[in-house]
């Protein structure tokens, strides 16, 4: 009998180890990518990376080239400050240059055309006078008056 009873003590604790049927699995933690799957998703994202077409990488713009009535004001605004016709090199020169930076060239030399009554540039009739642009004339007869070429610009 005592055979028996350890039979159904080792039996009892063997059925107690097997889960049954009813019972539902003990919950699981989720798995986290050990250090050898992080690293190839890293690498595979770099490859992805370096093997796209330059097309597809970053780009950045460069700035805006400034226009052609920013180049056509530099000229009159040389012609008025240098009382002599810009070269085709100088005008080069303008047309390579950023809108930003033809706006600074532009405000430099309109502090040095003598407006307010003190206009040192060609005046009309002259040889010079005619290589100026009509809205350059135009805002001369007015009065050539502060900030009245900012809109041509």
């Amino acid at each position: 009998m005592q055979q028996s009873r350890s039979e159904e003590t080792t039996r009892g604790t063997d059925s107690e180890s097997v889960g049954t049927d009813s019972e539902s699995p003990p919950p699981q933690t989720p798995s986290r990518p050990n250090k050898i799957q992080k690293n190839k998703i890293h690498e595979q994202a770099l490859r992805h990376a370096q093997e796209r077409e330059p097309d597809d990488a970053f780009t950045f713009e460069e700035p805006a080239l400034a226009t052609d009535k920013q180049i056509t004001l530099l000229r009159d605004l040389a012609i008025i400050v240098t009382h002599q016709i810009p070269n085709d090199m100088q005008t080069a020169r303008w047309r390579k240059l950023t809108r930003h930076d033809a706006h600074i060239q532009i405000r430099g030399y309109l502090r040095n055309t003598g407006v307010g009554g003190m206009w040192t540039g060609p005046t009309e009739g002259t040889p010079l006078w005619n290589e100026l642009s009509p809205l350059t004339q135009a805002w001369y007869l007015a009065g050539a008056l502060p900030g009245g070429l900012e809109g041509a610009a």
